[in-house]
């Protein structure tokens, strides 16, 4: 014979297995990696975090999350800098709509006070 559980014993049921049995969050093992160079990521940091206050919002937040420092060569007139992306679905087509590339030289240009050039490397 099947036993009827009742409306309320079945959310008391869902409730503790919600509240007293947590179950751990995996985290996807793309998101664990540093992106960039760490040489590069803690040398320039400064310019960095700069360079992303003269973003928009959508790109600086999107450049936060899933882009490092890959390398940087510093000229005389300009510097060269290559950011590494997080390689993400539909993300080659999209990325001229994400970071656009006036913006981002504008913003690189202000942040490390020299003509900024930049490359985009996909991880």
């Amino acid at each position: 014979m099947a036993t009827n559980v009742t409306t309320i014993e079945a959310l008391g049921q869902l409730e503790n297995s919600i509240f007293w049995e947590p179950k751990p969050q995996e985290k996807s093992s793309k998101f664990k990696k540093n992106l960039g160079d760490n040489y590069f990521r803690v040398k320039y940091k400064s310019q960095w975090v700069e360079s992303l206050t003269y973003c928009s919002m959508l790109t600086g937040d999107f450049l936060n999350i899933n882009a490092g420092l890959f390398h940087v060569e510093t000229k005389d007139v300009y510097v060269n800098i290559c950011i590494e992306v997080r390689e993400l679905p539909g993300l080659k087509s999209k990325l001229t709509e994400i970071c656009d590339p006036a913006e981002i030289e504008y913003a690189f240009t202000q942040g490390f006070g020299k003509l900024a050039k930049i490359m985009f490397r996909l991880s």
